[in-house]
């Protein structure tokens, strides 16, 4: 039986006595008690939440031009609203990363969706360029979190063969901006992030494992959804002893244990290669608009649609079955291994550096051709689109692997990183794009997503034996 916050009748008030007495060695052992319906829902709430880290800097590129002239500051002022952006995006992870393992995902979850809602309402009224900088930080520390938090969510929920499966609007600001000024863009982020907040109050359940376990500890307060509240009037009663058993550990949150990660040899090279195709990926995103803009005369529309092709692929793939699932369970059958996808298999007998990393090389090598001409077809974009995000999911679901006890804080570091890879690369962009033009500039990006295999390999070939030597390390 499963008592996670979804719902806390008086029916189950009475199951959470019973199971105090009755509870089996079973149930204990299962990884998750979660349903599949209920894993659904919350991979659902995780992907709407998590979509506006990204959606907050696609949405922005196209327009940029034109809130530079209202504000009267130039385009490389305006630039620095996107460093600042990715600054905080770097540093908001580290902070709320550990915290989200400590206090719950829940609770943050919603307090990130309150900031950003009222940093998208102070946007669209503001006229300063001073103010627009400041908050464009606020929008960011409310926004950038929700992926390493996502991650550690499937961490919470998802045993190591299924996390493959769990893991996964461009043109809408350049139409928006044609047709209602560019304002109605934070506006429109508003009122869809709110939206957001909405559900995650009424449906998101607590997920962390040092909060319900395996989810049959049931929740309260803060931690239980509103819908349970308004469907029972009391409160689900918990036995002390139950929780004893858990062992709860509460501690204050401490920020450097994402960077700590960041200094292991197993996690280190992961964090390398994401960062050095979010760095191109970012800075494609970037220019893609302006150089279209600049070249081809583009209108505000026609700038924000380019961007279609790319958010296509992406889509295409989150929404195709298996993915890294299908490496999982083919490394495993190669390797005769059976697969326990109730309790979750034992990492420490699984290579599971090799199954993460089956295919990526592949796509690393086709994003690179595609990052060389992306200028002349846009279906390159498409390609582009499909590649990174397989190569993301991969790295990302391994690091979850990992570090399965506290995944959202290894997400963290992986944030800092690629955002702090990222800022530099954008930084030294146009400086770039000036001194040897675009076709040179996205050349030498496609080089430096081809020096990331020799990562790979390295990862593949001894992360297994760095990973169990940094585990028994933090054992003793």
């Amino acid at each position: 039986m499963v008592y996670n916050s979804f719902g806390d009748s008086s029916e189950r008030e009475s199951e959470s006595l019973n199971a105090q007495n009755n509870e089996s060695n079973t149930t204990l052992a299962t990884y998750s008690t979660f349903t599949n319906s209920q894993k659904r829902l919350i991979v659902f709430l995780t992907a709407f939440t998590s979509l506006f880290s990204p959606l907050s800097s696609i949405i922005y590129y196209p327009v940029l031009t034109f809130i530079a002239q209202d504000l009267n500051v130039s385009l490389e002022m305006m630039n620095l609203t996107i460093t600042s952006y990715l600054v905080i995006s770097g540093i908001a992870p580290a902070l709320l990363g550990d915290l989200a393992n400590t206090l719950g995902r829940r609770s943050i979850y919603i307090g990130m969706m309150m900031v950003y809602v009222a940093a998208n309402i102070a946007l669209a009224s503001q006229h300063s360029y001073i103010a627009w900088v400041i908050l464009r930080m606020v929008q960011s520390f409310g926004g950038s979190a929700t992926i390493a938090i996502a991650y550690g969510i499937v961490g919470d929920i998802a045993s190591p063969v299924e996390r493959g499966s769990y893991i996964g609007g461009p043109g809408l600001g350049g139409a928006i901006t044609q047709h209602l000024g560019w304002r109605s863009i934070f506006w429109f982020l508003a009122i869809l992030s709110g939206f957001c907040f909405t559900l995650l109050l009424l449906l998101f359940p607590e997920t962390s494992r040092n909060i319900v376990g395996n989810g049959n500890v049931a929740t309260s307060g803060l931690n239980r959804t509103l819908l349970s509240f308004l469907s029972s009037n009391k409160s689900p009663s918990v036995n002390n002893a139950t929780l004893s058993k858990r062992e709860r550990k509460i501690s204050l949150p401490n920020p450097l244990t994402s960077f700590y990660t960041i200094l292991k040899k197993d996690a280190a090279l992961i964090m390398l290669t994401h960062g050095t195709l979010y760095t191109t990926y970012s800075c494609i995103q970037a220019s893609l608009s302006l150089l279209f803009i600049e070249i081809y005369h583009f209108s505000v529309v026609q700038a924000g649609s380019i961007y279609l092709p790319c958010g296509v692929g992406l889509f295409w793939l989150l929404i195709s079955p298996a993915r890294c699932s299908t490496d999982y369970k083919l490394t495993a059958k190669l390797l005769n291994i059976v697969i326990d996808e109730l309790r979750g298999d034992d990492l420490s007998k699984f290579p599971i550096e090799k199954a993460r990393l089956r295919n990526v090389w592949f796509f690393v090598i086709l994003c690179a051709i595609c990052i060389a001409g992306y200028a002349i077809p846009l279906t390159l974009q498409f390609i582009i689109g499909v590649t990174t995000t397989w190569i993301f999911n991969a790295l990302q679901t391994l690091l979850v692997n990992l570090y399965p006890d506290s995944p959202a804080t290894a997400q963290a570091g992986l944030n800092l990183v690629r955002c702090a890879m990222s800022a530099c690369g954008l930084a030294a962009l146009q400086i770039i794009i000036n001194s040897v033009g675009p076709g040179w500039c996205f050349t030498l990006f496609a080089g430096c997503c081809l020096g990331t295999i020799p990562l790979l390999w390295m990862e593949s070939e001894w992360g297994m034996e760095w990973r169990l030597a940094r585990q028994y390390e933090e054992i003793l």
